[in-house]
């Protein structure tokens, strides 16, 4: 496993910019604040930002990275969280993908039936999904896993560890190999995501080469983050920051009082940096850091990774609250 990962898409700097590309008008990034106006529809996992994939237009939507690349004759595995939609239903039933590698080798996606009922399923090629017989609810989030084969005839997984779902499907792709992945909305066969109506949240991608797994807690006191992000949103405090350097002395942790991912220095709330290699450097118990926005700590240098440490705060952890005040 790379440190931190290969890849890791989480869209906190408000945009898809992490992304190579994004394709179609259904699916972008949205601010919590946006999302907390259709109660219908997901918020952000964790942070202030997730990717909103909104149906009923018969066309593709998703952002796409050619970081996301698998060799041939390899297994490796994507981890993201799903929310759907409690507006969700099908006039037709219908399959979509929503994470899929190309070629595609494997993918992970939904049959949505014109009777109400949702499903997990996996595909490879042209192929319809492979489905688990749990039905899915709507207005929760889950942990999807993937595990894709890149060897031909070998065997590829999808997960949702919540249910204890797994499903699989074997690799009938030709090449040995895959360019980019893909996360959004994205018809498969002859259905027309016209037939579907409601939305889906995307958020915390990740892909490397081992099992990922799921957070035990959405919302834990103590995070380790792995990328930039906001911590969380709205007034709190930070108890205590934790850097864990690199492989250099370049690394360092800084926290700006936002929730619009506002690096201007009139926003930079706390600093910590390192001096030694592979170090792990504490605030100091200076005493809690208080902010009134948001909490976006910016990780930056060779490898760094931070350990925040959350105190009071006016909604974290707290969907209903968060809803409420961002009216």
């Amino acid at each position: 496993m790379a440190f931190p990962h290969d890849f890791e898409g989480n869209f906190e700097v408000g945009s898809a910019s992490e992304w190579t590309a994004t394709v179609g008008t259904q699916a972008t990034v949205k601010h919590y604040k946006d999302l907390a106006r259709q109660r219908a529809w997901g918020m952000p996992y964790q942070g202030a930002y997730a990717l909103h994939a909104e149906f009923g237009v018969d066309t593709d939507s998703y952002v796409r990275s050619t970081s996301i690349a698998v060799s041939s004759g390899t297994t490796e595995d994507d981890k993201f969280m799903l929310y759907i939609g409690k507006d969700v239903t099908a006039s037709v039933t219908t399959e979509v993908a929503i994470m899929q590698h190309l070629p595609v080798v494997a993918a992970v996606g939904l049959r949505i039936e014109s009777g109400g009922e949702i499903f997990f399923g996996i595909r490879s090629t042209s192929a319809a999904l492979t489905v688990s017989p749990i039905a899915l609810e709507r207005g929760k989030y889950y942990t999807v896993e993937l595990e894709i084969d890149t060897t031909g005839g070998n065997t590829c997984t999808a997960r949702i560890a919540e249910l204890g779902i797994e499903v699989t499907t074997t690799n009938a792709a030709v090449t040995g190999a895959t360019t980019e992945g893909w996360l959004g909305i994205l018809g498969i066969g002859a259905g027309s995501l016209a037939n579907v109506t409601g939305s889906l949240t995307l958020d915390a991608y990740v892909h490397d080469t081992a099992r990922i797994y799921g957070d035990l807690a959405r919302f834990p006191q103590r995070r380790l983050i792995t990328k930039t992000e906001h911590v969380f949103v709205g007034a709190g405090e930070i108890c205590d920051i934790q850097l864990l350097a690199g492989g250099g002395t370049d690394c360092l942790a800084e926290v700006y009082d936002t929730d619009v991912a506002d690096t201007a220095r009139s926003t930079l709330v706390a600093m910590v940096t390192n001096s030694v290699s592979d170090e792990a450097k504490d605030y100091g118990g200076r005493g809690p850091i208080y902010v009134y926005n948001g909490a976006y700590v910016v990780l930056a240098g060779t490898e760094p990774q931070a350990i925040i440490t959350i105190g009071a705060t006016a909604s974290y952890g707290n969907e209903a609250a968060l809803r409420s005040t961002s009216r």
